[in-house]
């Protein structure tokens, strides 16, 4: 008995060919499921998260909803000119803006953990607030920021200081190796850093609180939902108090000196106020499981 090699016939290729596209489209289609359905989750839990029934909210930055982008902006490798405001207790929304396309960060459907964010290449991309009265170096404030970062150098991720100026303000920086929450009078400061292990190109929730007093006791932050010692440095007299004239900024300070942030931006919340831990510990749930963080 002699073994027959047959090639496949034309109808049988045909028929291969058709079961693989079939498949190719089956996984393609459930991806796109697997994203709209994180992103639909994503706004549910924005809209219906405590943030906005907890008072003296300045700021909230968020990349999901619709409202938040001009809709032309808001795909892959697009620059971005304005981040809307979605702060629902006042009709005077803040817009985070670029004009300059030199400076402008990029947006991206799937940045962090699945869900949008801004790409900042660390080099001069920055965006401007304006100046929000009521955030000076003096005031108390509650900041909350979910980013992911490049590299380990020093990253301005919120800045309101002038220190060409008059050195006044305050600022969130990733500063050699640790997130730090800077405040500043005359040239001097007073901050905390967290002394805590941070790994490249991974996500962090910092929440960083400031009660106006300039002790070792006035300043606490959490990394991921964890309330941890930070190291302090000494206290300052500030005198005379900020006038509140610096520009607000994301990504860098209003010199433009000591370095742009590297990495992703996801969410940006900013109280003018010190909240108690047990809203502090409200926020950083509501942003951990919209964010996949752990």
């Amino acid at each position: 008995m002699h073994n027959q090699n047959k090639a496949f016939s034309l109808i049988e290729l045909s028929i291969v060919i058709l079961i693989i596209g079939i498949l190719v489209v089956g996984v393609t289609q459930s991806s796109r499921l697997v994203s709209q359905m994180k992103l639909a989750t994503a706004r549910q839990l924005t809209t219906s998260s405590p943030v906005a029934s907890i008072k003296n909210l300045s700021l909230w930055l968020e990349p999901t909803l619709e409202k938040s982008f001009d809709v032309s902006e808001a795909s892959d490798d697009s620059f971005v000119t304005n981040w809307f405001d979605i702060n629902p207790q006042t009709s005077n929304k803040i817009v985070a803006t670029q004009s300059n396309q030199s400076f402008k960060p990029k947006y991206y459907t799937n940045e962090i953990n699945g869900l949008p964010a801004l790409r900042f290449d660390g080099n001069s991309d920055w965006m401007t607030l304006g100046v929000i009265l009521g955030l000076e170096s003096n005031s108390k404030i509650t900041v909350f920021v979910v980013n992911k970062f490049a590299t380990n150098t020093k990253n301005f991720i919120l800045a309101k200081q002038d220190n060409q100026v008059d050195g006044k303000g305050w600022s969130l920086v990733f500063w050699n190796g640790n997130f730090e929450l800077g405040i500043l009078g005359n040239q001097s400061t007073n901050a905390i850093k967290s002394s805590y292990i941070l790994n490249n190109k991974s996500t962090y929730l910092v929440a960083a609180s400031y009660n106006g007093n300039l002790s070792s006791a006035g300043m606490n932050i959490w990394i991921n939902g964890e309330k941890i010692n930070p190291t302090r440095t000494s206290t300052l007299n500030l005198t005379p108090s900020p006038n509140g004239s610096e520009d607000f900024r994301i990504g860098a300070r209003e010199d433009n000196s000591l370095g742009w942030f590297h990495g992703s931006i996801g969410e940006i919340i900013i109280f003018n106020d010190s909240l108690t831990d047990s809203d502090i510990i409200e926020v950083n749930n509501y942003l951990k499981k919209k964010w996949t963080i752990k």
